[in-house]
């Protein structure tokens, strides 16, 4: 959303700054957008903090800190923090994929703009369990997002639902076919 004004039509760019980088196992993500005052939308100051930590070989956990303040406005200062995981191999079962993952994330200020929790119901979290492999695909994921989540900065299809998604594939590769190469 950041250079989109509520309609989703461009908005002018004063200035920005993106930083990314590494340090030893760690992965470093900055992020500064300071959009335009236009018209009858404000600008507002847009900042993104992502530290990553890798770990084992194929694997992480991070942290995300986001925040969005509107210039010249009554609206107050919206913040996300939050977390996430992964924990992933390519030696499960001898050479098989599998990971594991998950993350919770909550927004203080809430849907409501009042700059206070709101009575909770402000965060979004998940676990997934991923089988991505070539004759068989398999994955279970689950994801909340409450009621008053509202990430100023990011996107959330809709707030206030709970879902499960399994997903379960068979993909096998006929031998020698000039133009099938898998069927699943």
């Amino acid at each position: 959303r950041i250079g989109l004004d509520a309609r989703g039509r461009p908005q002018k760019i004063d200035y920005g700054g993106k930083l990314t980088g590494q340090v030893g196992r760690f992965d470093l993500g900055v992020l500064q957008v300071r959009t335009a005052l236009q018209g009858d939308t404000p600008g507002e100051d847009f900042t993104v903090v992502r530290p990553r930590r890798r770990l084992l070989g194929q694997s992480y956990a991070g942290l995300i800190y986001t925040r969005r303040s509107t210039r010249d406005s009554l609206l107050p200062v919206r913040q996300t923090i939050g977390a996430d995981f992964e924990l992933a191999t390519s030696r499960f079962r001898g050479s098989q994929n599998l990971q594991f993952s998950g993350f919770y994330a909550r927004t203080p200020s809430g849907a409501t703009g009042g700059g206070a929790d709101p009575g909770g119901d402000n965060a979004m979290y998940g676990l997934r369990l991923n089988y991505p492999n070539d004759l068989w695909n398999a994955r279970m994921s689950y994801r909340v997002v409450q009621e008053h989540a509202d990430p100023a900065v990011g996107f959330v299809e809709r707030a206030d639902y709970r879902r499960w998604n399994p997903v379960v594939r068979f993909g096998p590769r006929p031998g020698n076919h000039r133009f099938i190469r898998q069927v699943s």
